[in-house]
């Protein structure tokens, strides 16, 4: 079983509630659309997102620590980390036995639960292919190589991997983007395979919604020089490599 761990930022923090409530409604109709039922859900977060869809494979988690400050993004990646930890934790009770990240704004296959299910005893995935999106656009673009790079729903792991009980203090944060994930893996001696189907869509936000909006310049020099270009890069991609949403990718990915 597959179980899906959804961070949520608190409604402190947005610009806008009514957008993001609406953005995860999307992903969370996504998730729930699965062709197995072999799937869990588990949201984190500060205050309960305003939407109306609701599914038994659904379950809520509050984050009973303070906001991070809007202005300070380590201290946003932290929170993020903290909640994905308190989802792994949340998850237990229900033995999955793969567990993956995925971002609030984010859609995905409606693939990845079966495909788990025949494949419980694989260490784990990350999308090497998956599509970029910009929010109120009919218009997608397929990213066949590095897409882990580009997108934080990008990894699908073996549960008995993710060790996460998060300290009182917030331990150590957890992330489950595909090159960290690779990383960590590698040092363990694990190698995750590649998806052999495009698994998410990355959706680009408006109005600085999305994390990536929020992430300092200089933290991309230091930390991944060629991330520096990829906004820019990903409109490129959208105004002059991108293709209609066919009705088959609309009905995957729940857009």
């Amino acid at each position: 079983m597959l179980a899906f761990i959804v961070p949520i930022k608190s409604k402190r923090i947005a610009k806008s509630w009514d957008y993001v409530s609406r953005l995860f409604e999307r992903t969370l109709r996504s998730l729930c659309a699965q062709t197995s039922r072999e799937f869990k859900v588990i949201v984190v977060c500060h205050e309960l997102p305003a939407i109306t869809f609701d599914h038994p494979a659904v379950s809520y988690i509050e984050a009973d620590w303070e906001p991070p400050p809007i202005s300070e993004f380590n201290a946003l990646l932290k929170d993020k980390g903290r909640k994905l930890a308190a989802g792994i934790s949340a998850a237990r009770r229900f033995a999955p036995t793969h567990a993956m990240g995925v971002d609030a704004d984010d859609c995905v296959s409606n693939r990845l639960a079966g495909f788990v299910r025949e494949n419980p005893d694989r260490h784990g995935w990350f999308f090497e292919t998956g599509y970029l999106h910009r929010d109120g656009s009919t218009r997608i673009f397929l990213k066949q190589r590095d897409f882990y790079h580009w997108c934080g729903t990008c990894a699908i792991v073996r549960f008995d991997w993710m060790s996460a009980d998060p300290a009182p203090d917030g331990g150590e944060p957890v992330s489950f983007g595909g090159s960290s994930m690779r990383r960590k893996m590698i040092k363990r001696g694990i190698a995750l395979d590649p998806l052999p189907f495009p698994g998410a869509v990355y959706i680009g936000t408006k109005g600085g919604e999305g994390t990536e909006a929020r992430i300092p310049l200089s933290w991309h020099l230091q930390r991944y020089p060629k991330g520096a270009l990829r906004p820019a890069r990903k409109l490129f991609h959208h105004w002059f490599h991108s293709m209609p949403i066919t009705p088959e990718i609309a009905a995957e990915f729940g857009l």
